[in-house]
């Protein structure tokens, strides 16, 4: 019984995620190119773009980018890029150390980090 009460305490009173979806379809020359889609929160922004169709053929895309930002103050904490364009990749995460002012970025292709200083509201992606 307890087991159960605990478990319907913390189904009724554990945070849901909300976020807003916004979906968009770019045409080049009336063709149907490119399928982008925008999720959002308080504490987060995913956009995917993705080539569709006949473009896949000529310039294919499948690109993600990640930023996750401490509520209500829009400042990232990391940032996610994975892009794959024909010929060009990165996969990489960038993490925002506001305390000591510095940026770390891992390259998970040439599997290097590198850290540098940023300025205390800095949004460099």
């Amino acid at each position: 019984m307890r087991i159960l009460l605990t478990l319907v305490i913390t189904l009724i009173f554990t945070p849901k995620i909300y976020s807003e979806n916004i979906n968009l379809n770019i045409t080049y020359l009336g063709i149907p190119a490119v399928n982008v889609n925008f999720a959002i929160s308080d504490t987060f922004l995913i956009v995917r773009a993705k080539s569709i169709s006949l473009t896949k053929i000529l310039a294919k895309m499948d690109n993600l980018y990640e930023v996750k930002f401490a509520k209500n103050e829009l400042l990232p904490t990391s940032y996610k890029k994975i892009i794959n364009q024909n010929k060009y990749f990165e996969n990489r995460i960038t993490y925002y150390e506001r305390t000591s002012l510095s940026g770390i970025r891992k390259s998970f292709l040439s599997n290097t980090t590198i850290q540098y200083p940023i300025m205390k509201n800095s949004r460099d992606f």
